[in-house]
């Protein structure tokens, strides 16, 4: 017994404590290691995004494209994991509380939807020869993700502290200031609010052609990105009653956002 108990302290310093937990480390919480881990991944993709390639610089676009697509063969799948990777990481701090980053992250996760659905409008494939839409299904999926992008910015900031500025923890940059932030969710709600009308309008152009197993589920994605605006749109009409009581002004006789 007392060679057990020998063995046993061999381990332990002076202060009773295991030698390994003196050795400076700290062991990361699941969510600090998902966001590392993003972080990484979102950084090795914008790199690759802005690496000089060798495309041809004749004035040839469809050259350069080839050129491109030859030089970086993974470009395009890149591209659509950027976004998704800054989703991720924004779920992860609204998660710890860090709303202004949150709202930093997605607020970029915004402009790249915003590209991709513009990307879409360009392509001369796939379109309504009536209207010139594209009606894929692929085209529903990045307008029904732009407005949850919209949404979710909308959120973060209703979920902000009142009365202080929106400033990010890291870089100290103010992104709203305190007495404009319910404008500010204001206009996301109503760019959000656009976008679904947008989708849901593709959405009725595309059923026409097609029932098949990916739109139902898309058009299971579409309802529940319209339950969510709905949510966001009831808050910051609560947000904004709150505010008028505060001021001593009666509130507005408005029914709920529902979208």
């Amino acid at each position: 017994p007392a060679a057990s108990e020998q063995n046993a302290d061999v381990n332990k310093s002076k202060d009773g404590t295991n030698d390994e937990e003196n050795d400076g480390s700290e062991e990361l919480s699941d969510h600090d290691l998902a966001l590392e881990l993003m972080e990484n991944a979102f950084a090795i993709y914008d790199a690759y995004c802005a690496e000089t390639d060798d495309a041809d610089d004749s004035g040839d676009k469809k050259a350069g494209d080839a050129a491109k697509a030859k030089a970086k063969p993974y470009l395009t799948w890149v591209i659509g994991q950027l976004p998704r990777t800054l989703g991720g990481i924004g779920d992860v701090l609204i998660s710890q509380d860090r709303h202004a980053d949150g709202v930093d992250a997605y607020t970029r996760v915004v402009s790249l939807r915003e590209a991709a659905v513009e990307s879409y409008q360009n392509q001369k494939g796939g379109k309504d020869d009536a209207t010139g839409t594209d009606v894929s299904i692929d085209f529903l999926k990045a307008r029904r993700l732009l407005c949850e992008a919209n949404i979710l910015v909308a959120e973060a900031l209703l979920a902000c502290p009142r009365g202080e500025d929106v400033v990010t923890s890291e870089t100290g940059d103010v992104l709203v200031k305190a007495g404009e932030i319910l404008d500010y969710t204001q206009g996301y709600y109503d760019k959000a609010r656009d976008e679904l009308q947008e989708t849901v309008f593709l959405m009725g152009k595309i059923a026409t052609g097609t029932e098949s197993e990916e739109f139902r589920l898309e058009k299971e994605n579409v309802c529940y990105c319209a339950q969510m605006l709905g949510g966001v749109g009831n808050m910051l009409a609560d947000k904004e009653g709150g505010e008028q009581e505060k001021h001593g002004e009666p509130p507005d006789a408005k029914k709920p956002k529902t979208g």
